[in-house]
Order: C-alpha cells, then sequence, then structure tokens
C-alpha cells in the first residue's frame, strides 16, 4: 500500500529504540512495524532464521 501521510509523534528515547529493536528483529521498518501494531496485525518473529534455513537446505 502507497504510504501516502506522514505522521509524527512524541515519545522516549528509550521507547524509540525499544521500538527500534523490535521493528529490526521482525524484519520490519519501524513505520511498518508501529502500524502493524496499532492496527492489531500479528508480527511473527523467527530467531532462528538462519538454523532453519540451513536444516531446509539439508532436506533438499
Amino acid at each position: 500500500m502507497k504510504k501516502d501521510i506522514k505522521f509524527s509523534t512524541r515519545m522516549a528515547s528509550a521507547d524509540r529504540e525499544k521500538i527500534r529493536a523490535l521493528a529490526a528483529k521482525a524484519h520490519m521498518s519501524m513505520s511498518d512495524y508501529v502500524t502493524a501494531c496499532c492496527l492489531g496485525k500479528r508480527i511473527v518473529v523467527i530467531d532462528e532464521q538462519k538454523e532453519l534455513l540451513r536444516q531446509l537446505k539439508g532436506i533438499g
């Protein structure tokens, strides 16, 4: 979906860093992460993605 509106908010720097870290862990931009959270969308984080890919490649 095209992002045509800019929305700004004020928050503590610690909160911003926490959101940035959570977005990075989910492989999402901060904008996409905050939008998904606000809209109640499910965010799935796969911690062991590299290991999972290695195992799948081993299966063939």
